[in-house]
This record gives structure tokens, C-alpha cells and sequence, in this order.
């Protein structure tokens, strides 16, 4: 349900962006084996896409890490990764 929401909201441009909460900058995530079950010709919005091709290339990533490769604020990939971690196609592990 979350996803759904995160997602539905996505278009719209919000007054003010969300902060990522502290553990999104302290973690770092990876694709789940579900997320390589998702078809190439899957109807993914732009940036999700980029955010799972870059974690399959680089394997474990932080949220800075995808904000800076792909150009993107923080906000915006801390909202991805959280409706892709809704849907089990990616996870987090406490940062080493």
C-alpha cells in the first residue's frame, strides 16, 4: 500500500521535499532476487529503472551514492527505494 501511495504521489511536485530519515543516508541497499524477476519490458517509471540498473551494476549502493551517479536529489531516490523496498525488489543493511 505504501508503494501505491509513494508512487501515486510521485508526479506531483510537493511544497516542500521530504527529508530521508537518518537511517536512509546510513545504509546501503541491494536488489533483492524478486527484482530480477521483474521483466525488461516492465512499465518502470524513469527513475526507478535507473536506480535498480545502477544497484545491479554496482551491487550494494547508499543513497548518496545513487543521488549523485544518477542526478537526482536525495529526496527523490529516498522515496524510490522506499516504494521499491514496499514492492521486495530491494533491501537495506546497516552500512559497514
Amino acid at each position: 500500500m505504501t508503494a501505491h501511495r509513494v508512487l501515486a504521489s510521485y508526479g506531483d511536485a510537493p511544497a516542500a521535499p521530504p527529508v530521508p530519515a537518518p537511517e536512509d543516508t546510513a545504509r546501503v541497499w541491494l536488489l533483492t532476487s524478486a527484482a530480477y524477476e521483474v521483466p525488461p519490458t516492465a512499465p518502470l517509471i524513469t527513475d526507478m529503472g535507473n536506480v535498480m540498473e545502477l544497484m545491479h551494476r554496482m551491487g550494494t549502493v547508499s543513497l548518496a551514492q545513487i543521488a549523485v551517479r544518477l542526478g537526482r536529489p536525495r529526496p527523490i531516490i529516498a522515496l524510490i527505494l522506499r516504494a521499491l523496498a514496499a514492492c521486495g525488489w530491494v533491501t537495506s543493511i546497516a552500512a559497514a
